[in-house]
């Protein structure tokens, strides 16, 4: 397969996004050509037959201490736990994140959505691997789609705290 950011009719990006060839954060530079996700809510859908495991490479550029990147994962329409990916702050890094694991065989549809801002950092989405072969991705046209436009509240920054303004730029406490 080409690289993911080539792989456009089998997968569906949600959000803004840019395609790049290379990553550069700080005096390190990553030459693979990726997709950018750098706000909350951005992510990528796809449907595929496939068995076992599925595991996502990325790159993530963290700007500051304490602030790991964090997915959310729904496979056939079912939440998974968040998927924290440790991260070394002012450090550009790749990682291989499983976001399934022992899958039956069959048709599955695989969302992985990115949980917090720019702020917080930086991640490039470079391919999707699999036992299995991604379907393509038909748009349904006459599916309903809203986009919501706002800040940090509308992205639900904050939301799972308990100590109020104390934990709302804290990523840990945000969807």
């Amino acid at each position: 397969m080409d690289t993911l950011a080539d792989e456009t009719d089998r997968f569906h990006i949600t959000g803004r996004t840019d395609v790049v060839d290379s990553t550069k954060y700080g005096s390190t530079t990553i030459n693979q050509r990726g997709m950018i996700f750098d706000y909350a809510a951005q992510g990528l859908i796809f449907e595929a037959e496939c068995a076992g495991d599925i595991t996502i490479s990325l790159a993530h550029y963290t700007r500051e201490q304490d602030a790991d990147h964090q997915y959310t994962v729904y496979i056939d329409g079912v939440r998974q736990d968040r998927i924290i990916a440790e991260s070394t702050p002012n450090a550009l890094k790749t990682y291989d994140i499983t976001v399934a694991t022992n899958l039956e065989r069959g048709v599955h549809k695989i969302e992985v959505y990115r949980n917090h801002e720019a702020l917080i950092g930086i991640s490039t989405l470079f391919s999707v691997t699999m036992r299995g072969t991604p379907h393509e991705w038909i748009k349904d046209e006459d599916q309903l789609q809203i986009q919501f436009l706002g800040d940090s509240v509308t992205s639900g920054t904050g939301v799972f705290g308990t100590n109020g303004a104390e934990d709302q730029a804290n990523i840990k406490y945000s969807s």
